[in-house]
């Protein structure tokens, strides 16, 4: 839509048509306006069909204005009709508007102050039509099966357009049931949704935002919305784009990982107290063991034959491993623990310490171990050692 076509004005009132035409030369200063006050001037429009959109009086003297607005849809089906009636007459105007009518305007001050976006609007629509009735359908297609929810709406907030998805997130039997909804009434929280809408008309645009959007069986459900909007060329019409994600499960599913991850820091948290005090309970003795095989191996070296030497170191270098092991098990339960800074480590060396901590399991199964050469690497020695075993 490159321009505003030419629009026919039908009214036997010469003050209305007068303000109608200023206000939209006003709005449009290219736009071409014809006038049609009595049924001749009429049939010549017709005969010339060079209008673009009507707007048309439903009080009519020379003739019925439903019966014009039905004549119009069936001579000129693709020029969008604004109808206009007073505010008493809205059985006349929903009559007209069933009748194949884009909009109707209340013959009020307000009314006429607002032709200009209703022709903006008609337009939009008329124009979304054809695209939709031509090449498009592929595209279309598209939108109808994305599984997240996408809307158009006017500047003010009001759902022109949804897919099959939205209606499904927001429970409604079908994106007809939308239509004409005010984007700001499916919020749960009012302020939240006027500070969601100045946002997006300070900014241009308002992505990834979660709120919680009321659903029409009553319920409610968590979604991320992103919209922005758009200028279309040639009317100069400002609409409401946007997407709508139900993340429902995904806030569960973050709800469930935090109260699990809340159980683990406490469960880690108790491990770490139970491990110090076990770990403290357990030097004890081992402290003891260890004095006493030193004491034994010092004062009765001289009277212990070969065997009964090594069985001393044996329980001496027993103990260390023992509380090596301590001290591993106590930085194994601290989940925080990322290990000691890495140095040179003789793998040939974890090996042996490995095995010496393994002994009697290795005794005791029988088992072989063997193994080729090892290298020397950069390394946290404990936690290799803790990976041999």
């Amino acid at each position: 839509m490159s321009s505003i076509p030419r629009i026919l004005l039908i009214d036997d009132d010469a003050d209305e048509r007068t303000l109608c035409r200023r206000l939209l030369e006003e709005a449009f200063p290219s736009v071409e306006v014809d006038e049609a006050a009595n049924a001749a001037a009429f049939a010549r429009a017709l005969v010339r069909r060079s209008f673009g959109l009507v707007v048309i009086s439903l009080e009519l003297g020379w003739a019925d204005g439903l019966e014009v607005v039905a004549t119009l849809r069936e001579t000129v089906p693709d020029a969008p009709v604004i109808v206009r009636a007073p505010e008493s007459r809205a059985a006349l105007a929903a009559a007209a508007l069933q009748a194949g009518a884009a909009l109707h305007v209340p013959s009020t001050p307000r009314g006429f102050l607002e032709l200009p976006t209703a022709v903006r609007t008609a337009l939009f629509r008329a124009h979304q039509q054809r695209i939709r009735e031509a090449h498009d359908s592929p595209y279309r297609h598209l939108v109808e099966s994305l599984p997240v929810g996408i809307f158009t709406a006017t500047q003010d907030g009001e759902i022109l357009e949804a897919n099959p998805a939205l209606a499904t997130i927001l429970g409604y039997p079908g994106p007809r049931a939308l239509s004409r909804r005010a984007l700001r009434e499916l919020f749960l929280d009012p302020p939240e949704a006027e500070r969601w809408h100045a946002q997006l008309e300070s900014a241009g645009s308002s992505g990834g935002g979660e709120y919680v959007l009321r659903r029409d069986d009553g319920g409610t459900v968590w979604t991320r919305l992103s919209a922005w909007i758009v200028e279309h060329e040639g009317t100069g019409l400002r609409q409401i784009q946007g997407v709508v994600e139900d993340i429902d499960g995904e806030r569960r599913a973050r709800q469930e990982l935090a109260r699990r991850s809340e159980v683990l820091a406490r469960s880690c948290s108790e491990l770490e107290q139970f491990a110090s005090a076990i770990s403290h309970d357990l030097r004890e003795p081992l402290h003891v063991m260890d004095r006493y095989a030193r004491l034994l191996a010092e004062r009765y070296a001289g009277e212990l034959d070969e065997k009964g030497r090594r069985y001393t170191e044996n329980i001496v270098e027993g103990v260390d491993r023992m509380r090596r092991m301590i001290d591993g098990i106590l930085e194994l339960s601290r989940v925080e623990i990322r290990g000691e800074r890495f140095v040179p480590v003789d793998f040939q060396e974890v090996l042996v310490q490995a095995r010496a901590n393994l002994q009697n399991a290795i005794e005791d199964s029988g088992a072989i171990i063997t193994h080729d050469l090892l290298p020397t690497l950069a390394a946290d020695e404990a936690q290799v050692v803790r990976l041999f075993q």
